[in-house]
């Protein structure tokens, strides 16, 4: 289990410093504040959406239909999202080599790789559901 967290680990970090490196941002506070403004620019729309679905629902007097839709909305984002993480991260990656000289055996090594996959969609699906 610490093989998994940390190859999990070891593979987001990988991930968000390929990010940073097409950014050619240093790991300062530079860095950490483009994330914190991406974020919060990102949220604006999601929070835009759920606001104007809201006032329909509540007119016809079932305002908890605005979750159910955004639960719906959300769902199918990550379902056309899941698939070219799934296809970037195990078929187009080149840490295969690298990974499979490690002492860990192939279960860790697919369970890390669906891991990465779970954390990313999970990041996605908190910023459109979160606030609804």
């Amino acid at each position: 289990m610490n093989k998994l967290l940390s190859l999990t680990k070891l593979q987001i970090k990988d991930s968000l410093s390929k990010y940073q490196s097409g950014l050619n941002l240093k790991k300062g506070n530079i860095g950490k504040l483009l994330y914190i403004v991406l974020a919060v620019l990102l949220l604006f729309p999601s929070i835009q959406i759920s606001y104007s679905l809201y006032d329909p629902f509540s007119y016809v007097g079932h305002p908890e239909l605005l979750v159910t839709m955004v639960y719906i909305a959300t769902t199918m984002i990550m379902l056309f999202t899941a698939i070219p993480f799934i296809m970037s991260i195990f078929f187009y990656s080149k840490d295969t080599e690298f990974l499979s000289a490690l002492p860990i055996t192939e279960s860790i090594i697919v369970f890390s790789k669906l891991s990465t996959i779970y954390i990313y969609l999970l990041a996605i699906s908190g910023f459109i559901f979160g606030p609804a």
